[in-house]
């Protein structure tokens, strides 16, 4: 008699690999929470732990849909793609760890959250492995992503604040600054405002792009890169005893 065997398919293997942490991009899945508070590796996720540890390039996403105020405490070096809130979405606080963010992914508040008056806080310090994006996408004055933890980078990247969302409390709070590469920054939100308020060291370029968003300089910041405003509507606001973290950098306007 032959010996059972037993065929691996793509959904057995997917599943195999993301409990290594190791789960190609071709495989990535969405990983949800199931809602509450706890730590990152508890047995709260739909399919498996989503992220990895011992790598820089993992493409899972954390899906965020459930109700509530909820802190969740993150182990160190968890790697991922893309954090996104959606439909049901609470207001959740990330605390300790640090988040190793891949490159080309986003932190997303969504369009279609269905809640007003949001706030996802991350207080757990970022690194960022290439370019990356923080959107607000949500149509709500009270809706914001709030980023207290520090950023910096594990490679040359660009960090892209964008979305069309309304809300006025957008803010880092956290110093962005290099890592292994320059740290630039560009802004291209269409709507609602973001505030910069942390003591900001990135040499990198600040291009303001995005039409009709607001963008505020308020950190005692050191940062020598130029800034350079170029959208008609667009508005800088240098607000702080250092011009806003203009520091020795240039500012230049380019726009009518």
């Amino acid at each position: 008699m032959k010996p059972a065997t037993t065929r691996l398919t793509p959904i057995l293997a997917a599943t195999i690999l993301a409990a290594l942490g190791i789960l190609p991009s071709a495989l990535a899945v969405n990983f949800t929470w199931r809602g509450g508070a706890g730590n990152w590796t508890d047995a709260n996720w739909n399919l498996s732990v989503p992220g990895s540890t011992i790598l820089t390039t993992n493409a899972d996403t954390a899906l965020f849909n459930t109700g509530g105020a909820n802190t969740i405490a993150v182990d160190n070096n968890r790697n991922l793609k893309f954090f996104t809130f959606d439909t049901s979405v609470g207001s959740y606080t990330f605390n300790t760890g640090t988040v190793l963010l891949t490159s080309g992914g986003a932190i997303l508040l969504a369009a279609t959250t269905a809640g007003t008056n949001l706030t996802e806080t991350f207080n757990t310090p970022l690194k960022l492995y290439g370019s990356y994006t923080f959107t607000n996408a949500r149509v709500d004055a009270g809706s914001a992503l709030v980023f207290a933890g520090n950023i910096t980078n594990g490679a040359t990247s660009t960090l892209t604040l964008s979305g069309a969302g309304t809300g006025t409390g957008n803010l880092i709070s956290g110093n962005i600054g290099d890592g292994t590469g320059v740290q630039a920054l560009t802004i291209t939100t269409t709507s609602g405002k973001w505030t910069l308020s942390g003591a900001n060291s990135y040499s990198g370029l600040t291009s303001i792009t995005g039409l009709g968003g607001i963008t505020v300089m308020q950190g005692g910041n050191s940062s020598g890169g130029a800034i350079t405003l170029n959208a008609a509507s667009a508005t800088l606001q240098l607000d702080s005893a250092s011009n806003g973290g203009l520091a020795s950098g240039l500012l230049t306007l380019t726009a009518g």
